[in-house]
């Protein structure tokens, strides 16, 4: 996912970002050197934290946790092939996966005791469709949204199946704005302003 994929002239000062499946700070750390501000990581995967933390912390806010609808806990599929892959969603009947039971969060349960989140980074592996549908406080608390889709890879029968133009629909009723993402080879990069900043559209 690109480091600089929104504005951050509509960012506060200092800004505030989430980043839900952090891995191993690839987004965090540059993003932090650029800006600065509150920085709050999500990431269930402990080897992938235990190079977060190596990487030397930056003062994040590290959750442990992986982001879903609940938190009632969930099973968590990891690939020794493609660590960056690793997901709540099996993948590829192809891979050897390691299930895991991971601790889970509820993005309202974040944001509620946030005044105002100016970037949410997600990156989580086929999660984003129910967790930016069930949020309530996505357009009171969040400025703009970044996302990288991966919605070739799933095998899950579990997994719902959700074109990116219902993505979008669901972000509009949001009170969001999504141009059509760029689409390639299975990816999609989806970049949404919620309409009520001043200044959205410039």
């Amino acid at each position: 996912m690109s480091h600089n994929n929104y504005n951050a002239k509509l960012f506060r000062n200092p800004p505030t970002m989430i980043d839900a499946g952090a891995r191993y700070g690839d987004f965090a750390i540059p993003y932090f050197q650029k800006h600065g501000g509150r920085v709050i990581c999500i990431e269930p995967y402990q080897p992938s934290l235990k190079i977060l933390y190596g990487r030397g912390g930056f003062g994040f806010e590290v959750i442990e946790k992986a982001l879903w609808t609940d938190d009632k806990g969930i099973q968590f599929y990891s690939w020794d092939q493609q660590t960056d892959a690793n997901s709540c969603f099996h993948k590829n009947k192809k891979w050897e996966a390691e299930v895991l039971q991971v601790e889970t969060i509820a993005l309202d349960d974040i944001l509620e005791t946030i005044e105002w989140v100016d970037l949410l980074k997600l990156d989580v592996e086929g999660s984003e469709f129910a967790v930016l549908e069930q949020s309530k406080l996505l357009e009171s608390k969040v400025g703009q949204i970044v996302a990288e889709l991966h919605y070739w890879r799933f095998d899950d029968v579990n997994y719902q199946s959700i074109s990116i133009e219902k993505l979008i629909e669901i972000l509009g009723e949001k009170n969001f704005h999504t141009p059509l993402a760029g689409m390639r080879n299975g990816f999609a990069n989806i970049h949404a302003t919620n309409k009520s900043l001043p200044d959205w559209d410039v």
